[in-house]
């Protein structure tokens, strides 16, 4: 590792070790001409060396006087290229005056990509002015952290729509990859002030499992009381409400910061799938939307790579392997599951979808039509049941011991269900291939 001892002027204590195995040699064949840093550009005579607070802080870069004075639309050349290692030489050394200046540090601007971040990162109406005063640096540090608090969509990258269907694709995967970390943050926060509400409750293993249910139930319902500002409806739980309030209100406000990111990144994911070329075909099923499409290519990626909707089918968990359902292997090996290529995330987006389209299909003005398959495809279902000796009724009266006998209505429908969304993917692959949806 290269080092070298500091001089006076580097806004570093004298004597101190500098680590310069960071700092790129210079390229010989590149001409000096305009350069830029990632916070403004380097006005005529300036030297482009690490600031303090690069050399000090491993990289993280704080306003300076260089770039608060520079004009985000002029571009000047610097005479310095970058020094690749070693002492400074005299025409590189930065004048006393703005050493002097630079060596008060400034409060770290908050990183991250913005949606709406300004170019020059100067309060919104405020020109770019010169300023070299230490106090004034400060009070624009304050102002334009402010400006990136208060920005919508704070933390999810700039992923702006585009023509291109390639990035497009990319752009909703690396989305659903962001919406799957938000949601599994969310379930984490949740479960973590569930088991401990329940534990004061008097939940332990074991308990019966009726028992463990019901005091489930009433450690979720103290958590909804209590984030509502209200008292829970047993009594029983009034004084766990009462000394739990706390708790249960700290992890309501560390759940916030991905309730918001999660919103935010889904909307991303709106805008992103309504410039697909199949939203026009997408738009006039109802109970099936712009999130729902975006969910599904940022899972599956681009469709037209699928040579039929039976690999569609695979990818989202609903094929048949051999004579096995997806993700229930009749002989339990490893080689099974590497078969079958199960991804209970992947097929709880279809289940999900499937949900929406049979409740909503027909409403609002929908055409219906894949509530219509669902309703033709479960009178089949009960009628191959009957033709097989079953009796079709709710499980709860299902009798012990005398399953070969029945078959559940939840069975039935979650069957059609099914049926209902292959039907729906095969069509989709087929819209995105510009082609006749058939069945």
């Amino acid at each position: 590792m290269q080092t070298t001892k500091t001089k006076a002027g580097d806004g570093l204590p004298d004597g101190e070790t500098q680590n310069l195995t960071a700092v790129p040699a210079p390229n010989p064949a590149r001409k000096a001409g305009p350069r830029s840093t990632s916070i403004g550009k380097v006005p005529t005579g300036a030297s482009n060396s690490p600031t303090p607070s690069q050399t000090a802080g491993g990289g993280h870069t704080t306003l300076d006087a260089q770039s608060l004075s520079a004009s985000p639309t002029t571009q000047p050349d610097d005479p310095h290229p970058v020094d690749g290692g070693g002492d400074r030489t005299t025409a590189n050394a930065m004048p006393e005056t703005v050493a002097s200046d630079l060596a008060t540090p400034m409060p770290a601007v908050k990183r991250g990509r913005s949606r709406k971040a300004t170019p020059s990162l100067l309060p919104i109406g405020q020109a770019s002015t010169g300023i070299t005063n230490a106090d004034d640096r400060q009070e624009v540090g304050r102002e334009v952290r402010a400006v990136e608090l208060s920005t919508p969509n704070q933390g999810v990258p700039d992923l702006a729509p585009s023509p291109d269907l390639t990035v497009t694709v990319d752009a909703l995967r690396s989305l659903q990859r962001q919406r799957v970390f938000a949601i599994k943050s969310q379930i984490r926060q949740d479960n973590a002030v569930g088991a401990l509400i329940r534990t004061i409750i008097g939940w332990s293993k074991g308990l019966p499992e009726k028992e463990r249910k019901a005091i489930e139930d009433r450690a979720r319902a103290v958590i909804a009381a209590v984030e509502k500002d209200r008292m829970p409806d047993d009594p029983r739980d009034a004084a766990v409400a009462l000394n739990c309030r706390a708790v249960i209100l700290a992890s309501k406000a560390a759940r916030l910061p991905f309730d918001t990111f999660r919103t935010n990144v889904e909307n991303d994911i709106r805008d992103h799938a309504q410039t697909l070329p199949v939203w026009p075909w997408v738009k006039a099923i109802r109970g099936f939307g712009p999130i729902g499409l975006g969910v599904i290519v940022g899972e599956a990626g681009n469709l037209s790579k699928y040579a039929n909707p039976a690999k569609l089918w695979k990818r989202m968990g609903l094929a048949l392997v051999g004579s096995d359902i997806q993700g229930k292997p009749s002989i339990r090996t490893n080689e099974a599951w590497i078969e079958h290529g199960y991804s209970p995330r992947r097929r709880s987006v279809v289940w999900n979808m499937g949900d929406s389209l049979i409740k909503q299909n027909h409403l609002g003005g929908g055409d219906g039509r894949y509530r219509r398959v669902y309703d033709e495809r479960k009178a089949y279902e009960v009628a191959t049941a009957e033709a097989a000796g079953l009796r079709v009724v709710p499980a709860a009266r299902v009798p012990a011991g005398r399953a070969n006998e029945f078959r559940s209505q939840g069975h039935v429908h979650n069957r059609a269900k099914r049926y209902t969304e292959k039907r729906l993917l095969k069509h989709l692959w087929q819209a995105w291939r510009r082609e006749p949806t058939e069945d």
